[in-house]
């Protein structure tokens, strides 16, 4: 492969794709919300399609054949029935940790930390949990 034996190629790749990564920033720093979200969509599909190009070797066609191949309506269909669990679990902890903030800025601050470190735990269990329950029926 031509990357590998020259590595000043590969490191003009790296740092073009570095560049476009702060492109993108720019670009969704001085958009309005709307656009943010167009942006960020589309940037990180392309940014897929040019890793899988430019460090794994695949073209965008072999890229689409394998994630069909990989990805089925069945993995779809768990994620949909997973998320809304995993919102509300989210959901019930920020209401009962933002119900716990005194008066103060510190007192919101460690209220926020410690809703997102019990978020990402309890999410991860049941994440687990559905795990086990989809291995158990199959």
């Amino acid at each position: 492969m031509l990357i590998s034996q020259a590595p000043l190629i590969y490191d003009l790749l790296r740092w073009t794709g570095v560049a476009y990564l702060l492109y993108l920033a720019w670009e969704i720093w001085q958009s309005d919300e709307k656009t943010q979200s167009d942006i960020a969509t589309t940037a990180s599909s392309l940014l897929f399609l040019a890793r899988a190009w430019f460090y794994g070797g695949m073209g965008p066609a072999v890229f689409i054949a394998r994630l069909h191949e990989a990805i089925s309506v069945t993995h779809f269909e768990v994620g949909i029935l997973k998320a809304p669990f995993m919102a509300l679990v989210i959901g019930i902890v920020a209401c009962s940790e933002g119900l716990r903030v005194k008066g103060s800025a510190e007192s919101l601050g460690k209220q926020t930390t410690t809703s997102v470190v019990k978020s990402i735990f309890l999410v991860t269990v049941l994440d687990g949990m559905f795990a086990v329950f989809f291995a158990s029926i199959k």
